[in-house]
């Protein structure tokens, strides 16, 4: 997403799952990204948590969760967080 090759969004998302290597039964993940933010991981989580959907996932039965972040040249920092139900 930050380099352009996928759209902002879920797209991929079962390729991300799947690079992970774990056996799971469920599968879910929160994406974010801002600019200029003085604690953009913060930025981030504070949305997710105000969004139902993304609150759902963070609430979910999972116990397994692993989060990436990567800035682009424009200053832009991406997070994706993937939350698994190992088998």
């Amino acid at each position: 997403m930050a380099s352009g090759k996928v759209a902002f969004g879920h797209d991929g998302f079962s390729a991300r799952v799947k690079a992970t290597g774990i056996a799971y039964s469920g599968a879910a993940e929160n994406v974010a990204y801002n600019q200029g933010s003085k604690d953009p991981a913060t930025t981030a989580v504070q949305g997710w948590l105000k969004s139902s959907g993304h609150l759902t996932n963070i609430k979910g039965n999972y116990n397994l969760t692993g989060i990436g972040v990567v800035s682009n040249s424009k200053g832009q920092i991406y997070f994706t967080q993937i939350f698994l139900r190992s088998r």
